[in-house]
């Protein structure tokens, strides 16, 4: 296999905790990155907005800079962390006592 066949395939975990996707795709474009894995816990889709991810950074985001950048994204969408689902949490209050059972 000729080494530029295995130059082309390289790639990264594409996971971002706050940065700046178009500034980080730029770099690893600019640094020979053709590929990224981006991992997306299924728990972590915004129930609310489908587009946001809970962590504030937006999946559209991410494809966009990828997308200007020559980044082929590979999209793994998981289910097998705490929260393996979207999810609502919710607060109430008991406003009476019950019987047992």
């Amino acid at each position: 296999m000729p080494a530029t066949t295995f130059l082309n395939g390289t790639g990264i975990n594409f996971n971002l905790d706050g940065q700046n996707p178009d500034l980080v795709a730029e770099m690893l474009s600019r640094h020979g990155i053709h590929h990224a894995r981006i991992e997306i816990g299924w728990g972590n889709i915004n129930r609310d907005d489908e587009t946001q991810l809970n962590n504030a950074v937006s999946l559209g985001n991410i494809l966009r800079a990828c997308k200007k950048y020559g980044l082929r994204p590979l999209i793994l969408l998981n289910a097998h962390q705490g929260t393996p689902c979207p999810l609502k949490s919710v607060s109430r209050r008991v406003t009476a006592t019950a019987r047992k059972g």
